[in-house]
């Protein structure tokens, strides 16, 4: 199994290769070109993309996925709570937590492209039938429905759950922090204790 990361400016997408391939999330809009790059470059032929999960339903992790939908015919999958952001293409409320939070939140929160989903999660599962060895987890509070990931071997990919650093990562990159955006942050500890349970140490 493999797990390639897809670099963009605010957000990364991932790859996660087994006997299928799945894509986790789709990055902010325009960024489909890159995917399919990205995923040419680590020898996977898109087409072969079986699913497309996405962590949460903003913008900037599910802005590309009405292109990738309309130019692969993969199917998207997202949690029930988030599904109707999707719908929309709307992030819903954006609650910063801090001052750096609300300068970023006047310059990156807008509309995306809706997309209808293929798959509405109402229960955990496992990515198995997808041909990946890997595990969904509700891991709410950046939004309800945020979900992350569990790859073997490779750790878990957690979308906005938490983040890394100061200024989107640029410094102190790997101290967890609390995301610029919270929903409910009641829930966070809860959520991460659910994928450090879970995930290979």
């Amino acid at each position: 199994m493999r797990v390639v990361r897809i670099r963009s400016a605010v957000s990364s997408a991932y790859l996660v290769i087994d006997d299928k391939v799945i894509l986790i999330d789709s990055g902010h809009a325009g960024q489909a070109d890159r995917i399919l790059a990205a995923a040419e470059k680590a020898g996977v032929d898109p087409q072969d993309i079986s699913l497309l999960i996405l962590t949460h339903g903003h913008g900037d992790h599910a802005g590309s996925s009405a292109e990738l939908k309309s130019r692969l015919g993969l199917q998207v999958a997202v949690h029930a709570a988030d599904a109707d952001r999707l719908r929309r293409g709307e992030n819903g409320p954006v609650r910063p937590r801090t001052l750096e939070g609300r300068l970023i939140a006047a310059t990156v929160v807008g509309p995306y492209e809706p997309v209808e989903p293929d798959v509405v999660l109402s229960e955990e599962i496992s990515l198995k039938r997808y041909g990946v060895d890997a595990q969904v987890l509700f891991t709410p509070g950046h939004t309800p429905g945020s979900l992350s990931v569990v790859v073997p071997e490779h750790g878990a990919i957690i979308g906005d759950l938490m983040m890394g650093g100061v200024l989107g990562g640029t410094f102190f990159g790997r101290r967890p922090r609390l995301h610029y955006f919270l929903e409910d942050e009641s829930v966070v500890p809860a959520s991460v204790a659910k994928v450090l349970q879970h995930a290979p140490s």
